[in-house]
């Protein structure tokens, strides 16, 4: 009986091994950049709508999210302030970043520490699905994985059930320093 227990432990750990790499190669990130596209699917599974442009994240706080269509946005976090742009509206709003209004994506920059005590972490071989402990996140729960070397997958499922698929494709020749989160000049 206990070789049988030696044999499923042995089994078991290259799975547990891969399956911690997801959470633990995101954490161990810097910073990284890249194109993303980004898909918002019914609850049935339907593409409601798409759009695509590139990202930045830095740690501990710095996120840059550009939308180049089919609207032209931008979300920028520095700091605990998060500022979006939308050129077509002509309009810029500002409001602080509290731990309350983090959003699932800016939850890519905190620490390992921070994750732990604000989800329920199930952890597969390719994937990581974090469940907020309590209320308020205002989504139920996010799904990263790591599909290939350069390539992430982020699925957030928002209180209505609907599905937010992004597909991230770093590049690792983009240098990602503070100021590439400096705001841009704006006409208006």
């Amino acid at each position: 009986m206990g070789s049988l227990f030696a044999v499923a432990l042995i089994w078991l750990l290259p799975v547990t091994i891969a399956s911690a790499d997801v959470l633990h190669d995101l954490a161990a990130k810097q910073s990284f950049a890249g194109d993303f596209e980004q898909r918002v699917l019914s609850p049935s599974g339907g593409v409601i709508e798409t759009a695509t442009g590139n990202f930045r994240f830095m740690r501990p706080d710095y996120f840059w999210w550009q939308i180049d269509s089919p609207e032209h946005q931008l979300l920028v976090a520095t700091g605990d302030t998060l500022t979006q742009i939308d050129w077509d509206l002509e309009v810029v709003v500002e409001r602080e970043i509290t731990a309350e209004t983090r959003s699932a994506l800016h939850w890519l920059l905190a620490p390992r520490s921070e994750l732990e005590g604000a989800f329920n972490i199930e952890l597969s071989e390719y994937a990581v699905s974090l469940t907020p402990v309590g209320e308020g996140a205002g989504f139920l729960n996010i799904v990263i994985s790591h599909t290939a070397d350069n390539q992430w997958t982020l699925r957030i499922t928002d209180l209505g059930y609907q599905l937010l698929e992004f597909s991230m494709v770093e590049d690792p020749a983009i240098v990602v320093d503070a100021s590439g989160f400096t705001l841009p000049e704006l006409p208006f």
